[in-house]
């Protein structure tokens, strides 16, 4: 430990006097830091091997150890770290009770069989990839070191996303809720289209300048391809969890008076069905307009006729409605990252990174559904190792 702590000491000295000599020379404080951020990121997986091996050494020498667990061969080990790839060795010991084989170390720092990424960095994977692309995301999750878009699109296919909702201390009291539906429209890698749902719950809003901001939002939403009953099973369900359900005075439903979103007014008892005066207007100018042809103008009555509750609803409630911005959530949760690019996805790709943008969009950590798929199964006495380690006991 002393070696590498006059290493570190010696390596901060060396950069301080580069900082000295790179503030006199042309891009000063600019080079030094570009300068500086790879010093560091070296000088992390430095240290992060020589913890790993020195940890090793540790238990190795350990009483406790080598009372129940018979040293057998050292091999090699690599795993990618936010500092890049680190290639260490660590000891294969022998369960002397229960002839099982296992590595300490990796039990020890909770590395999981066979894995090859470490937790944070499969986090900035998917939290980068559900923004932008595969590709990028592998180029900027670790230090220096690129992984495949197969691999990132593997782990977002593992994933099993199943974010319980918390009951709040004390439920609100509100006069209205409002959900506002719609769906996506997404090719697939084998033909075909996927329709990630919709659903965004609010209960006011509040103006910001000339913008409308929605509050307390929260959103729900994937792919639920014959079981949309699920769906609003979870609207409900929070619904009922958050607020004094038998005091709210209405429910409101928005959208284009598809089926699947009129369902909801199976579960939210009493709730009012509203059709949004985009899609209204929309059938509206394409009855009258002289481009549509007969048939498309006879579909658009039948879909006016059809949603003639949502209709009157629009008007008779106009006053409590604030219009409906569920295109506009489309575009910004799924259609920016899903569907405007010519890509094809697989099914469970489709729901899983629609299902994280939203829980992105609710402020909670991706981190924390990463964490839940990892099963690490410790040893129990790991967790005496782990505790002598704390004070260093060799003899």
């Amino acid at each position: 430990m002393e070696n590498i702590l006059h290493d570190f000491e010696e390596k901060v000295i060396s950069l301080m006097t580069e900082f000295l000599k790179n503030s006199m020379e042309v891009g000063g404080l600019s080079n030094f830091t570009d300068n500086l951020n790879d010093k560091l990121m070296q000088l992390g997986h430095d240290l992060t091997k020589f913890s790993l091996e020195y940890a090793e050494d540790i238990i190795f020498k350990l009483r406790e150890r080598k009372e129940q667990f018979e040293s057998l061969e050292k091999d090699n080990r690599k795993i990618v770290t936010i500092f890049g790839e680190i290639d260490f060795k660590r000891r294969y010991y022998l369960d002397k009770q229960s002839n099982e084989r296992i590595y300490l170390l990796d039990e020890y720092f909770q590395i999981a069989p066979r894995e090859r990424l470490l937790e944070n960095v499969e986090t900035r994977l998917i939290e980068e990839a559900i923004e932008t692309n595969y590709e990028k995301a592998g180029k900027v999750a670790a230090y220096k070191t690129e992984i495949s878009k197969q691999t990132i699109m593997n782990k977002i296919s593992e994933l099993n996303i199943n974010v319980e909702e918390e009951k709040t201390a004390k439920k609100k009291i509100v006069d209205n809720i409002y959900c506002i539906a719609d769906e996506d429209h997404v090719h697939l890698q084998k033909g075909g289209i996927e329709e990630p749902r919709l659903i965004v719950v609010y209960d006011s809003i509040m103006k910001e300048g000339k913008r409308t901001k929605l509050c307390n939002k929260k959103h729900f939403g994937g792919v639920y391809t014959g079981r949309i009953d699920d769906l609003w099973e979870e609207v409900l369900t929070y619904i009922d969890n958050t607020y004094e359900i038998d005091k709210v005075k209405k429910i409101y439903i928005l959208g284009d008076g598809a089926n699947w979103i009129k369902t909801g007014l199976e579960w939210l008892h009493g709730s009012i069905n509203v059709l949004d005066k985009f899609h209204l207007m929309k059938a509206v100018n394409g009855i009258v307009g002289k481009e549509s042809k007969e048939n498309r103008k006879e579909k658009l009555l039948r879909y006016i006729l059809n949603n003639k509750a949502g209709i009157t609803n629009l008007y008779k409630y106009q006053k409590e409605l604030h219009g409906c911005s569920a295109e506009g959530h489309i575009i910004h949760l799924y259609s920016a990252r899903l569907s405007s690019r010519p890509l094809g996805w697989k099914v469970i790709n489709v729901n899983n990174v629609s299902k994280l943008r939203l829980i992105k969009a609710d402020n909670r950590e991706i981190k924390e559904i990463v964490h839940n798929k990892r099963k690490v199964i410790e040893f129990k006495e790991i967790e005496k190792i782990r505790h002598t380690l704390s004070i260093p006991n060799t003899t």
